[in-house]
């Protein structure tokens, strides 16, 4: 299971404060991960076949980086 504690030691030792909404989203992608594993608990994700996560190519800053 995912878990926060790492993030959150890491940005305290920085001296980082997590905003608000980043811990929102934390939380959904927490319930998120509970529910998928609770429904399939064999499924991985990044290595099911069926999920695709690609990029469509643009850049958000452009050509300015290539």
């Amino acid at each position: 299971m995912f878990s926060t504690a790492p993030l959150v030691c890491v940005s305290k030792s920085y001296g980082l404060r997590l905003p608000r909404e980043f811990a929102l989203l934390m939380k959904q992608l927490l319930y998120l991960e509970r529910s998928t594993w609770l429904l399939a608990p064999n499924l991985k994700m990044l290595q099911d076949q069926r999920i695709s996560i690609v990029s469509n190519g643009r850049s958000k800053y452009g050509d300015s980086f290539k």
